[in-house]
C-alpha cells in the first residue's frame, strides 16, 4: 500500500477536527496576552478561557513562562 495515500495534509486534519477539539489545540503550549482597555493584560489560554489579569504586559509574559508556555500577544 502506498504511504502517501494515507498521508493527510494538515488543512485536511484541522478541517476535520470537531469544534470542541479545535478549541483545545494548543491549550498546553500556547497562551494569548490581550490589552485591556483599562490598561491591563488578560492572560488567555489558547482555548479562550480567561487565566490571569496583570497590570503589566512583562508581569503576564513572566507569568506566562513560569508556566512553560509560549506567550502570544493579540492586537
Amino acid at each position: 500500500m502506498d504511504k502517501t495515500q494515507d498521508s493527510v495534509s494538515f488543512e485536511e486534519f484541522l478541517r476535520g477536527m470537531t469544534p470542541s477539539a479545535f478549541r483545545m489545540l494548543g491549550v498546553n503550549q500556547l497562551a494569548y496576552i490581550k490589552a485591556d482597555n483599562d490598561n491591563s493584560y488578560q492572560l488567555y489560554a489558547a482555548n479562550g478561557e480567561v487565566l490571569a489579569t496583570f497590570e503589566t504586559l512583562n508581569g503576564a509574559i513572566s507569568a506566562t513562562e513560569e508556566q512553560e508556555l509560549k506567550p502570544v500577544t493579540v492586537h
